[in-house]
């Protein structure tokens, strides 16, 4: 039946209903009755935010699986829309934990199109987190900017080379020019020669 360890799945919220709807039939298939979900999700079911943390207990899923009416203000009417209970909260993934009941396999609940395995984040402080991708987009930006500085150098420095003469590597190479004469010297007429 089920595996001694928890089963951690993510679940995205837009797929809340296809969720609840399959795992009520993986209740009724094990034979536990309608009157007894609540008690069943209540002992080896939870869920959280993968985002706030903000935590659901089995109780309160089992109410929303069974369809029963919450209360307007009920935060919880916010999971089959697709967004976390925190209103605050932009998350929309929730982290489901199916603790091992005799009965149920909880590996059948969902399909593989609609339950994302677990995938333990490298950082669970989603503050530091934002705050190194916002480090790292500003580093991004500042080495654009920073390449094309040297290439606008690079470029006034060709153009001030070839203005003024000089040499530009794998280009041209300077002009030389001396003082000193080229040849023979003029010859200078008398008046007295002609």
């Amino acid at each position: 039946m089920s595996s001694p360890a928890p089963l951690l799945r993510q679940i995205g919220l837009g797929l809340f209903p296809v969720f609840a709807r399959n795992l009520a039939q993986a209740l009724s298939a094990a034979g536990i009755a309608p009157r007894d979900t609540a008690t069943t999700c209540a002992t080896h079911l939870s869920a959280k935010c993968v985002i706030c943390d903000a935590r659901v207990d089995g109780r309160e899923l089992a109410a929303l699986i069974q369809g029963e009416e919450l209360p307007a203000t009920s935060p919880l009417k916010r999971l089959p829309q697709g967004y976390c209970v925190n209103e605050g909260c932009k998350s929309s993934y929730y982290e489901f934990t199916f603790l091992p009941h005799p009965l149920v396999d909880w590996s059948q609940v969902g399909t593989a199109e609609t339950i994302l395995p677990v995938t333990p984040p490298a950082d669970t402080n989603w503050q530091a987190a934002a705050l190194r991708a916002g480090w790292r987009r500003v580093a991004d930006a500042f080495t654009w900017r920073f390449a094309a500085g040297l290439a606008v150098l690079l470029a006034l420095w060709i153009w001030r080379q070839w203005w003024t003469g000089g040499s530009i590597p794998f280009l041209r190479e300077a002009k030389s020019f001396s003082s000193e004469g080229s040849g023979v010297e003029p010859a200078v007429m008398d008046d007295g020669d002609k």
